[in-house]
């Protein structure tokens, strides 16, 4: 059997879109439901073959004179997959209950990731800080801010990416050389409009889901910046963790 376009295709293959029913992520019904389930079916059948990877990583990095750069590249699709593995645990809410959690560790993991296809230079400080969170909502707030800024900056462009704390808060500052960003636009909120990208999205409601805030805005020198603020205890209330004046509360 052809294809319109001439190729030829499996027989009895149809032109028509895989649904959720068909392709064993779903069934018929309310949609929300529908992805819903298909999500945890994914991340279900994604917990196997992620620990596979792991424990082949680790058989890898187990061979005698194995060459340091190839070292660090096992080390780095171990650590990948493990971070696949943690989200996936996290959907199926298997990991839910908040404990401390290393910022300055998610950053560095996040940078190694990172710079293992960004094609430019990631500048790195990251102070140690500890919070009271889970860890993959973290994690996925580092990973898609710094995702994201490395796509801005683009191949050969640069991003600095800055961690410290004070009394209250943990403060992450990301700037990328790409194009400058107008208007500015706060994160954690909806008074403004809801980011134009998927990560930033996924950033602010982390960002609101954890009582914390976030700014993007164009950088000085040029490129873009955004700097978050996450309170050290992100799973409550905090007496003083709101620095806002009082006019933006």
């Amino acid at each position: 059997m052809e294809r319109a376009d001439g190729r030829s295709r499996p027989s009895g293959s149809t032109d028509e879109p895989a649904t959720l029913e068909s392709s064993g992520l779903g069934t018929a019904g309310d949609p929300d439901g529908d992805v819903r389930e298909a999500v945890l079916r994914m991340c279900h059948d994604l917990v196997t073959p992620a620990v596979a990877i792991r424990h082949l990583a680790a058989a890898i990095e187990a061979t005698p004179d194995l060459s340091p750069i190839i070292r660090r590249q096992v080390a780095l699709i171990a650590a990948e997959s493990t971070h696949i593995s943690e989200i996936c645990a996290f959907t199926l809410e298997v990991v839910r209950e908040p404990r401390p959690v290393r910022l300055d560790e998610i950053v560095v993991e996040c940078v190694a990731g990172a710079r293992s296809w960004f094609e430019g230079t990631i500048d790195v400080r990251a102070d140690p800080v500890v919070l009271r969170a889970q860890r993959v909502p973290m994690l996925r707030l580092v990973s898609n801010l710094l995702n994201n800024a490395c796509q801005a900056a683009g191949s050969g462009g640069s991003v600095s990416i800055r961690l410290d704390h004070d009394r209250y808060f943990a403060d992450l500052e990301v700037i990328n050389s790409g194009a400058q960003l107008e208007p500015a636009m706060d994160l954690g909120t909806d008074r403004f409009g809801r980011p134009s990208t998927l990560g930033l999205r996924i950033v602010s409601e982390i960002l609101a889901g954890h009582h914390g805030r976030g700014r993007i805005e164009s950088h000085a020198p040029g490129g873009t910046k955004v700097h978050i603020q996450v309170p050290l205890n992100a799973t409550g209330d905090e007496p003083g963790t709101d620095r806002r004046p009082r006019a933006d509360r």
